[in-house]
């Protein structure tokens, strides 16, 4: 719902996902997949640390893949 934009909830449940990730599942990366044209999902995975990967298709629909890998 649009009211609830720019209150950092996407930010702030991407963050915990991350962590719970690397912690306690001890992933040794993380790939986050979006649509190419949503800017404001894409600034959310590059605030969390991922970086671009590559581009896809998922689901019939042009995707791009951003990845995070554990820091040893």
């Amino acid at each position: 719902m649009q009211k609830h934009w720019r209150k950092g909830y996407a930010t702030e449940a991407a963050q915990a996902c991350v962590n719970y990730g690397f912690t306690s599942l001890k992933l040794e990366e993380i790939v986050g997949r979006v649509m190419p044209e949503n800017l404001a999902s894409i600034a959310v995975l590059k605030k969390v640390g991922m970086t671009f990967w590559k581009e896809g298709i998922c689901i019939g629909q042009p995707t791009s893949y951003y990845i995070i890998k554990r820091l040893s």
